[in-house]
């Protein structure tokens, strides 16, 4: 979906600076992200948050502080129940110990 021009501008004519540009841009970073993120739930669990399951179940957010070019943004990532459980995690890998052989080959 565009928006058009007319749209735009009623978006933005409250703001008349470069920082209150970015404030918006910022803003409108962190809404689109969690948007972004809770769409792409909805279409893995294949309901809306509070809808019928089929036994894939939502298990609220995990909130997250993320620093970016345009200022810190709060990420809110919403969680299947049972991850932990099944020992899905979506924090980084772990290290590999000093001297075991690496599976990445790069060339």
């Amino acid at each position: 979906m565009e928006l058009s021009k007319a749209k735009l501008d009623e978006l933005t004519a409250e703001y008349k600076t470069p920082g209150d540009v970015e404030k918006l841009f910022s803003q409108m970073l962190q809404h689109m992200i969690n948007r972004s993120l809770e769409a792409e739930m909805q279409a893995h669990v294949g309901h809306a948050p509070h809808g019928r399951s089929s036994g894939n179940a939502r298990n609220g957010k995990s909130r997250k502080r993320v620093r970016s070019a345009v200022g810190d943004l709060r990420i809110e990532t919403p969680r299947r129940a049972g991850e932990r459980a099944r020992g899905v995690c979506h924090g980084p890998a772990p290290r590999p110990e000093a001297g075991a052989p690496s599976s990445r080959r790069i060339h």
